[in-house]
């Protein structure tokens, strides 16, 4: 059932009596735009990951029923006008990253595109790894794309290895 969103009342918007001054202008402008998008951006991450979690919740309580998850994915498709491949990468962003359990407490202060790059690897252990760097150092997107190529190009490697049979000649 959708909920009434409640509107809160702005509140006062602080004009410093310095305004006329450049410095105080960036300033204020730095909290207002910069700090504001890394608000937005961090909700927006919060949003994509607890609806991750409710469609896994859902098709985990419903795992006996033969294509449930497909179909729920897709009627939620309709019903949100969202893609169902969108929702099933929130859903899987959610897997990536478990509230519960021994793993480390993600922070969810990256960009969705960091999450979307690093959700990719499959190993938890080197994923956590390296959100964990990429939490601390807040790389570019290009950096963290690279550490991730590389990471999986390490998991390809070590699973081509272990398939190859050794072959002893003579």
């Amino acid at each position: 059932m959708p909920t009434r969103l409640e509107k809160k009342p702005l509140k006062a918007f602080r004009l410093p009596p310095a305004l006329r001054d450049y410095s105080v202008l960036k300033e204020r402008l730095h909290e207002v735009l910069i700090l504001g998008r890394h608000r937005i951006e961090r909700e927006f991450v919060l949003m994509r990951y607890h609806t991750g979690l409710l469609i896994n919740e859902h098709i985990r309580l419903n795992e006996g029923r033969a294509a449930y998850g497909t179909n729920a994915v897709l009627r939620l498709e309709k019903d949100f006008d969202i893609d169902h491949t969108e929702l099933n990468r929130y859903a899987q962003f959610a897997k990536a990253y478990p509230i519960g359990g021994s793993r480390r407490q993600l922070r969810l202060n990256l960009p969705w595109g960091h999450y979307r790059k690093l959700m990719t690897i499959h190993s938890d252990a080197l994923r956590d790894e390296l959100s964990a760097k990429a939490e601390q150092h807040q790389g570019s997107f290009e950096e963290i794309e690279g550490r991730v190529r590389f990471a999986i190009g390490k998991e390809q490697e070590e699973k081509e290895r272990s398939r190859l049979p050794l072959v002893c000649l003579g």
